[in-house]
């Protein structure tokens, strides 16, 4: 059997999940065929890892990336990424970790045709997908009750957690960022329900009776010039580290060495940040 699994978006944030899940394929499973698209190198006789730089945009990934799906004639198809073709209709498994994309859209979505699109395509792949999966009763009872959904047609999968491999960095992450203070880790990336100025303007207050630092770790806020406009405004620019480019052998040193880390969701089933 020939097996295809989508994991293009869901791995940029997933990393180590992603990693994980093909090691175990490779090592469990020695019948069947596999197609995964991402870009990492991995040799195995069984997976083959294809580049997914060609199918970024939702245009192309509407058309190049169906007419790649349906020439492949795989068997099954494992997706992660809700935003598939929707014109997929053969044998299709649907992963929903949460509905937050489409209870909160991305605020590059605010203009209507894409707004529209986007939204359409995510409910359209719920309805037709053959079988659901999610990782909590409360994902489930919402795609039941929200999209009209057969409460038979959603399974759960309980999430788990992953061991961190060998950690050989011995990095000072205080001397690395000349934290003099106590820090707190800010984990997650820009979206319209992760409130940041709010976080920002606590820390502030925080600030007014005891010293703590606060390391971001998304570069994707690194690059924001709103919120270092915002540290600016504030006057906290002291106390607000931006973490470049992590090597994955220092990060578990960040978290190991944090007072807390913050995770500011509103909505999503299972904060698959936590792992880390």
């Amino acid at each position: 059997m020939k097996i295809w699994i989508d994991i293009r978006n869901f791995c940029k944030k997933n990393n180590l999940f992603v990693k994980e899940l093909i090691e175990n394929i490779s090592k469990i499973d020695k019948e069947n065929n596999y197609n995964i698209y991402w870009d990492i190198e991995f040799q195995s006789e069984k997976i083959n890892i294809i580049n997914n730089q060609k199918f970024q945009s939702f245009f192309w990934e509407q058309t190049f990336f169906l007419k790649k799906l349906l020439n492949d004639k795989n068997d099954i198809v494992l997706f992660f990424d809700e935003t598939r073709p929707i014109f997929y209709k053969k044998n299709a498994i649907q992963v929903i970790s949460s509905l937050e994309r489409l209870l909160y859209p991305d605020l590059k979505y605010t203009k209507f045709f894409k707004k529209y699109s986007f939204l359409h395509a995510i409910k359209s792949n719920i309805k037709s997908a053959n079988k659901i999966i999610c990782f909590d009763e409360k994902t489930k009872k919402d795609i039941n009750e929200k999209l009209n959904t057969p409460e038979e047609k959603i399974s759960i999968v309980n999430w788990f957690f992953w061991k961190n491999k060998n950690p050989t960095s011995k990095v000072d992450v205080k001397t690395k960022h000349q934290i003099i203070w106590d820090y707190v880790i800010y984990d997650n990336f820009i979206w319209v329900n992760k409130n940041i100025k709010r976080f920002l303007e606590s820390i502030k207050e925080i600030n007014k009776e005891q010293k703590l630092s606060v390391i971001f770790i998304w570069n994707e806020i690194a690059e924001d010039i709103e919120t270092r406009q915002l540290t600016l405004d504030l006057q906290i620019e002291k106390n607000i580290i931006f973490a470049w480019n992590i090597q994955e052998s220092e990060l578990w040193l960040y978290y190991e060495n944090a007072l807390w880390v913050v995770y500011p969701a509103i909505y999503e089933s299972f904060p698959k940040n936590l792992s880390n």
